[in-house]
């Protein structure tokens, strides 16, 4: 028998099954911030919900938060409503993924 399951463990399966969940517009979207931002270098970031307009984003690293959040936000706002052909993103919050999400940092 295992022992206990971490919550950080729990959450990070939940993020990913939501995932398959999302609305037509929420995947539209999710896809469309991703190509843009393949478009820039840098370490991963993903989408993690669309509401009234504003995507929120989770990133790997505090660099590429700072990089993204000071540097790249309109960038990426312009770009991913320029792919999907419309204005439906409003404004991209960036925040730090939870260590789960990350991975182990020491």
């Amino acid at each position: 028998m295992s022992g206990p399951t971490r919550l950080g463990d729990v959450l990070a399966r939940l993020r990913r099954r939501r995932v398959h969940r999302l609305r037509p517009q929420e995947r539209a979207v999710f896809e469309a911030f991703g190509r843009a931002l393949t478009e820039r270098k840098g370490g991963p970031a993903r989408p993690v919900s669309l509401r009234r307009g504003i995507l929120r984003v989770e990133v790997a690293s505090a660099a590429r938060l700072h990089e993204l959040a000071a540097f790249a936000r309109e960038a990426c706002v312009e770009r991913t409503n320029a792919l999907l052909g419309a204005p439906l993103v409003r404004r991209i919050e960036f925040r730090l993924a939870p260590r789960e999400a990350r991975g182990a940092e020491g």
